[in-house]
């Protein structure tokens, strides 16, 4: 695994380069919860793809709507999706890449 991602038993932690200010709460890392996802919060993803207008997802691990749909779901911190949006790139990709990784399991 990479340097500032780390498996803290069943919960995948990945450091920032760059500390999220996100509802007047700074974050260092992001911890989420990956292996208790279910069939019900891939499905929910897709339906709010769907409400928004993002179209069907044919391969989730191959759209980036829908894996940081999945980010923001087995995200413990209490943020939404549009803080993804708001990190560096170098932050996102990190998040982006473990997420596609675990899809692609």
């Amino acid at each position: 695994m990479e340097e500032n991602i780390r498996a803290d038993e069943d919960i995948t932690v990945i450091k920032l380069s760059k500390p999220l200010e996100y509802n007047g709460h700074t974050y260092d890392e992001i911890h989420f919860d990956l292996e208790n996802l279910t069939g019900e919060d891939s499905m929910a993803v897709e339906n709010e793809m769907i409400q928004r207008k993002k179209g069907t997802v044919i391969v989730g691990a191959l759209n980036n709507d829908y894996i940081m749909g999945i980010a923001a779901r087995a995200c413990k911190e209490p943020i939404g999706s549009d803080a993804f949006l708001q990190m560096k790139l170098k932050d996102y990709n990190k998040i982006k890449e473990a997420i596609r990784s675990f899809l692609l399991k």
